[in-house]
């Protein structure tokens, strides 16, 4: 837990400003970064956390077992987005947290 942790602090300080990708990243906000927090307890281990360039920010799951292929979970200001993929179609899409 403490990994992703350390990474949404250097999240917080290298993704702050505008343009922090060498483009025209937006900036990951503190609200963003406190969603995160809030869902972090539900995101298994195997995850990654990472910055994305329209100022949210997400956990991904590449590890593919015989249903899925893709697994994200992404953090906006005002809402989140799970997204569940095999190698066909979409599987899962949800806004609603409770779906966790």
């Amino acid at each position: 837990m403490s990994r992703t942790m350390n990474t949404l602090e250097s999240i917080k300080k290298d993704c702050s400003e505008s343009g922090w990708d060498g483009y025209t990243a937006e900036p990951i906000t503190d609200i963003i970064l406190e969603n995160a927090k809030l869902v972090q307890p539900f995101i298994p281990d195997n995850f990654e956390l990472t910055p994305c360039g329209d100022g949210s920010v997400h956990w991904e799951n590449m590890e593919s077992d015989e249903n899925v292929v893709f697994e994200a979970i992404e953090i906006y200001e005002d809402k989140f987005y799970h997204e569940i993929v095999n190698e066909e179609t979409i599987i899962k899409e949800s806004n609603d947290i409770n779906e966790f």
